[in-house]
């Protein structure tokens, strides 16, 4: 944006038009984007009649925003689209990038892995079903081999 000290440098300084060039100064990028009500542009345009300064202020903001917006356009290339056609179109299927062995392989391996895996999970529960079957096959017998546990009537007896 525009500073005040760059306006200030065109404006003379009399104590006469101080007051209306610094008015004009406040208000000088609104009349450039044109959003001033008619009555604050009429009278812009009256203070820039009578101030040679102001007009000259006004002549260089206008340049140099209109400067700045040639640089911000960006214009594409005319001949994009045609090279991007020609491309497209000179493009063969053997020119496509060949896979590598592992890029090739990485499915196989995926499926080799998800089968060791499931083996390997069945084989672990089944061994350990097989383990928690012990355990309770020895509980019964040891039972069946003290059966001062079964018989209550018995202990009762005996303590006495």
């Amino acid at each position: 944006m525009v500073t005040a000290g760059f306006l200030n440098s065109y404006c003379q300084r009399n104590k006469q038009s101080k007051m209306d060039c610094n008015k004009f100064q406040a208000r000088i990028i609104f009349l450039h984007d044109e959003e001033l009500t008619e009555n604050e542009k009429k009278e812009m345009m009256e203070h820039m009649k009578g101030c040679a300064d102001c007009t000259m202020a006004f002549a260089a903001l206008s340049e140099a925003l209109s400067i700045l917006a040639q640089e911000k356009e960006i214009l594409p290339n005319p001949y994009l689209f045609s090279k991007i056609k020609t491309r497209l179109n000179s493009a063969s299927p053997d020119k496509r990038p060949t896979k590598t062995v592992f890029a090739r392989l990485q499915p196989t391996i995926f499926i080799l892995l998800l089968i060791i895996s499931v083996y390997t999970g069945t084989s672990l529960g089944h061994s350990f079903s097989k383990q928690i079957e012990i355990q309770s096959y020895t509980d019964e017998i040891a039972l069946y081999i003290n059966e001062m546990q079964t018989e209550p009537l018995e202990n009762f007896l005996l303590e006495q």
